[in-house]
């Protein structure tokens, strides 16, 4: 494993939701907040008949975003817009 896949690991496990994006037939997108990952896999729990559920088997082209805070700036660093 690269150092790039084990970074996307650990924020994986690290954070435990995640927004998934579907879109139906038409391209009407729609977005949840869910719970994510064990830093592995990606699970998405739901029922049969959700409208997520719905959207994917009519368009399989789905988005994951999982977010995470990074601090670009050092404490230090003068450039920092937080202070």
């Amino acid at each position: 494993m690269n150092d790039f896949e084990h970074e996307v690991r650990n924020i994986m496990r690290e954070n435990y939701w995640l927004v998934l994006s579907t879109a139906n037939k038409k391209g009407v997108p729609h977005s949840v907040v869910m719970h994510a990952s064990d830093g592995n896999m990606v699970y998405v729990l739901t029922g049969k008949e959700t409208l997520k559920v719905r959207n994917i088997l009519e368009n399989k082209h789905v988005a994951v975003t999982i977010p995470f805070r990074k601090n670009f700036f050092t404490p230090d660093d003068k450039k920092n817009p937080a202070g």
